[in-house]
């Protein structure tokens, strides 16, 4: 990647490189559509491991969507011929 793009190289070099803990996503479930999302993530440095939680504020579509998606699980909704 390096070698391909100049731009990168200049950036990598800088290593101006944030760890960020919390932040905000929208994900496109193919069920219940989009959701608007707030991450944590908490690292366990013994193990070198991380743990990502993503809730929805109460009250909205993504929280609705999410309780939904907790009764519906896996299961296949698609029509059938």
């Amino acid at each position: 990647m390096l070698a391909a793009s100049a731009e990168f190289r200049d950036l990598w070099a800088r290593q101006d490189v944030e760890v960020r803990r919390s932040t905000s996503k929208r994900i496109v479930h193919p069920v219940v559509g989009p959701l608007d999302l707030d991450c944590e993530a908490l690292h366990d440095p013994h193990r070198d491991q991380w743990t990502i939680f993503y809730t929805a504020a109460p009250g909205t579509p993504s929280h609705t969507a999410l309780r939904l998606l907790k009764v519906v699980g896996r299961q296949d909704l698609a029509a059938r011929d």
